[in-house]
């Protein structure tokens, strides 16, 4: 057997990829067939772990693990994505670790790499992928934001996390025992930056990584997903994960710039939240108590002020004065200025 094929020497599982599942009937074959690798089963494990869905994921799962050996499935009450990658991570038996959600899927290329990872055998490699937005007729290649190849300064590593920039936790391989050994979990009270915790305390655990010119993990931008939905009540997550990136910025005594980029991005991100809210006139305006809303208020008020007043007056007078009234106290609140 060839060495592509084979690792020789290998007598423990190499790979667990983990699949978290909720109503995904629609894309779950597309993902499956991806992760099917013929000649490689008996050394890596595809976990799919379904999440309370009601429509025929369980079936079409159910056809893979009688089809293949390597594919085990599991049933839980619905909790979330972060409560059934938890769970995937207490059953997991390979050396790495990866995840693909059920509505992405994977290119050929991720079995080379996988079998590279694991003869280079660093603790932490991170991929460039690929975003498919429109229905798959518009492509972007989203390449890693730091030097190709071995890191050897984990300052850089640290520092590409304060970017934001491939942040998901897949297009990545990781090394299962330092999951363990740390008790790694994802947030399961957060709707949005779920992965923080997890990616946090895995880059702060490892000693080897690597950045590899290769993309073989494929995501699709749907506005009918969680990526594509914009509420309003993300942004207390967004304060805590400001909050979270913010202290480790500090704990790792990173350059200003890395915080300076992390509250400039989640100002940004609150900022569309709002004027969308606005736009739909919704009736609920508790954002405006927010930390991230009040800080937007004291560093870029010119241009919030103009782009709430332009979408209120466009859609809801009744609304504009309201909401413009409330973040017209709201400054003077906590800038101590008037507003003109």
């Amino acid at each position: 057997m060839s060495q592509e094929k084979s690792l020789e020497g290998a007598d423990e599982m190499l790979f667990s990829m983990i699949v978290p599942i909720y109503n995904a009937e629609a894309y779950l074959r597309r993902c499956l067939n991806s992760l099917i690798r013929e000649d490689l089963l008996d050394q890596y494990e595809i976990l799919l772990v379904d999440d309370g869905s009601t429509d025929h994921s369980a079936e079409i799962c159910k056809e893979y693990v009688d089809k293949y050996s390597n594919v085990r499935y599991f049933h839980k009450e619905n909790g979330g994505c972060s409560s059934a990658r938890n769970d995937a991570l207490s059953r997991a038996q390979g050396k790495y670790l990866a995840f693909v959600d059920a509505d992405d899927y994977i290119t050929p290329e991720f079995f080379s790499c996988m079998l590279e990872a694991v003869r280079l055998d660093c603790d932490f490699y991170v991929y460039d992928s690929v975003l498919k937005r429109n229905s798959m007729s518009q492509e972007e290649l989203v390449s890693v934001p730091m030097p190709y190849g071995r890191i050897s300064d984990l300052n850089t590593l640290y520092e590409w996390l304060t970017t934001l920039t491939q942040n998901e936790v897949w297009a990545k391989i990781y090394r299962s025992s330092i999951v363990k050994e740390r008790n790694l979990k994802f947030d399961e009270k957060t709707r949005v930056a779920e992965e923080l915790d997890f990616l946090i305390g895995f880059v702060s655990s490892v000693e080897t990584a690597c950045a590899v010119n290769q993309n073989w993990y494929i995501h699709e931008f749907r506005k009918d997903g969680l990526a594509g939905q914009a509420k309003i009540s993300y942004l207390s997550d967004f304060d805590t994960a400001y909050q979270k990136l913010c202290v480790f910025c500090d704990d790792r005594q990173l350059p200003a710039k890395c915080k300076e980029h992390i509250r400039r991005t989640f100002l940004e991100n609150s900022f569309r939240i709002v004027s969308s809210h606005v736009r739909e006139a919704r009736e609920d305006h508790s954002y405006l108590e927010s930390d991230l809303f009040q800080e937007l208020l004291a560093r870029q008020y010119q241009g919030f002020r103009a782009n709430l007043e332009r979408i209120c007056l466009k859609h809801n007078w009744f609304l504009a004065m309201t909401v413009i009234d409330r973040v017209r106290v709201l400054y003077q609140r906590y800038t101590k200025r008037t507003w003109e």
